[in-house]
């Protein structure tokens, strides 16, 4: 199953790169992001966003990959993977402390990777607007101004407000908010290419509601509330204390934060 599910993430790039749509879900278990070359770790066998990035640099030739992580956990093994790349940025905005236990925001990548992991961990309780924020003021900059040519998202289910794992208060409304929001990230950099790929998520009923509000974005039914999305344009960019942090983390890095 495993194997599968790591060809289920090839199968869905090659869909989106033959030209027969921009966008996609790829619906697969096990999950993978916390899974390291040479061991299993979290319910993770394979690593399929790792492994769907180094495709999409093997097999079409790509120079720039964005990784954007919102599970509840840090995926430290997509950390891992590209810590020292400048061809694969990863991004994670992720419960902290929680296991594994990575993804402070001093964790910044090495040599050429060096600014290219973005961490951005965040204490419990947080909820739609907080991560919708973060999208907006924190990655969507850092994308633009990277320009990758793919957006792989390793999207788990887990900040979902009644995961049984989980700390956070995100609603599937929220995760519709979250996904519009990404979506627009990938129209504005890389030509509207962007792939979904599960990760975590231990609520049937989270998984089914976010999932749901995930693929209605996907497939163009979106269901964000207007005046929602104006109030976060609106605000302060550093209204969610994480992201000042970060801002002044990576403004070495990002010089579009020294303009906030």
């Amino acid at each position: 199953m495993a194997r599968l599910a790591a060809g289920g993430v090839f199968t869905l790039l090659d869909e989106i790169l033959s030209g027969k749509g921009k966008r996609g879900f790829a619906c697969i278990r096990p999950p993978g992001h916390h899974a390291e070359p040479d061991k299993a770790m979290g319910f993770c066998l394979f690593n399929n966003v790792a492994l769907g990035a180094r495709y999409l640099q093997e097999r079409y030739g790509m120079k720039k990959v964005m990784i954007i992580d919102i599970d509840l956990h840090h995926g430290n093994g997509i950390q891992n993977a590209f810590y020292e790349s400048d061809q694969v940025l990863y991004a994670s905005m992720h419960h902290f402390p929680s296991y594994p236990g990575t993804g402070k925001f001093g964790e910044v990548g090495t040599g050429k990777g060096e600014g290219f992991t973005v961490n951005i961990p965040l204490g419990k309780g947080q909820g739609d607007e907080d991560f919708a924020r973060i999208v907006y003021f924190v990655l969507n900059p850092i994308a633009q101004t990277f320009q990758p040519e793919f957006l792989l998202i390793a999207c788990g289910f887990d900040l979902y407000e009644r995961d049984r794992l989980g700390a956070m208060r995100v609603t599937p409304d929220g995760y519709g908010l979250i996904s519009f929001l990404l979506l627009a990230i990938a129209d504005k950099v890389c030509q509207g290419r962007v792939g979904f790929i599960m990760e975590g998520g231990y609520s049937l009923r989270g998984i089914r509601e976010c999932g749901f509000r995930v693929l209605q974005e996907l497939c163009g039914v979106s269901s964000v509330d207007g005046k929602k999305l104006d109030k976060i344009v609106r605000s302060s960019p550093r209204k969610v204390p994480a992201m000042s942090k970060v801002m002044e983390v990576h403004s070495k890095y990002w010089p579009v934060f020294n303009r906030e």
